[in-house]
């Protein structure tokens, strides 16, 4: 994208904050996961306390060091996880997923559109995140993408083929003429 995308601006708030109210408004404890370089910037757009950094010293990197990081600072929860650049999701998709998490024991819980998998939009709980850790700590983790992550977790999917828009994420200046028509 050339720049931070959750500092790019939609209807008068960065997308960072248009995520953060998605998810506030399911009445959950909502945290920004940053990287240091972000910690600044970001801190002066949210609360104190709302922002995770990353932990350096895992030897992952992307979504997945994030993730983690987030784990290690509230290990005992289970968090749902929206990225900053799916500007189209809709509180009531997110409401959805919680329903499905609360019927169901599963260790992650995971739109899928067609053959799409979203794993940046999707719940990882407690104990699917320390499984994943050690594996990391032990050097097991053969790949750091999320897609393998769900792999290793006994994972719901949950087919949303009709609301495949809501899940576009922008990684190109070029995408945004595509979700301006959409949104």
């Amino acid at each position: 994208m050339g720049s931070d995308k959750g500092l790019l601006v939609k209807a008068g708030k960065t997308w960072a904050e248009l995520a953060f109210s998605n998810l506030s408004g399911l009445r959950i404890k909502t945290a920004i996961s940053v990287n240091r370089t972000q910690v600044e910037l970001y801190s002066q757009i949210f609360a104190f306390g709302s922002l995770v950094t990353d932990n350096e010293i895992l030897p992952v990197k992307g979504p997945l060091l994030g993730l983690l990081s987030v784990h290690q600072e509230f290990p005992a929860e289970d968090l749902l996880v929206v990225a900053c650049d799916m500007i189209n999701l809709k509180e009531e998709i997110l409401q959805n997923l919680l329903t499905v998490y609360k019927e169901n024991s599963f260790e992650a819980y995971v739109f899928t559109t067609g053959e799409r998998v979203q794993p940046l939009c999707a719940i990882y709980t407690s104990r699917g995140l320390k499984h994943i850790l050690n594996l990391c700590l032990k050097n097991q983790l053969q790949k750091f993408s999320m897609m393998y992550a769900l792999e290793c977790l006994n994972t719901k999917y949950i087919a949303a083929d009709n609301l495949a828009e809501c899940f576009a994420n922008l990684n190109s200046v070029g995408d945004l003429s595509t979700i301006r028509s959409i949104g």
